[in-house]
């Protein structure tokens, strides 16, 4: 019942983590392709719940808006491109 540790606030912890989880997969699959071959298709929406990522139409337009609303991507068309902010979370996630 404790305001920090109760259920209520354990649950809302995860939900949080999961979605900023699921914000620094999608900057650290950006970064990973950025300036290759092959960056065209993988920095495409659709790409994202296709089979390569595999997340579904829903949860991946839920996690862009999240990432476009934290400064971390920009979407062009129906490519997205990170941003300063977006490397950032993407090299910091790599080195922890």
């Amino acid at each position: 019942v404790a305001p920090d540790r109760g259920l209520v606030a354990v649950l809302r912890r995860r939900r949080r983590q999961r979605w900023e989880f699921a914000q620094a997969m999608l900057a650290i699959h950006l970064a990973q392709h950025e300036g290759r071959p092959g960056e065209e298709d993988e920095a495409r929406v659709d790409h994202l719940h296709g089979r390569h990522v595999g997340w579904t139409p829903d949860f991946t337009g839920r996690v862009v808006r999240l990432a476009e609303a934290r400064g971390l991507v920009v979407r062009r068309a129906d490519r997205l491109e990170l941003t300063d902010i977006g490397r950032d979370v993407a090299a910091r996630s790599l080195t922890r």
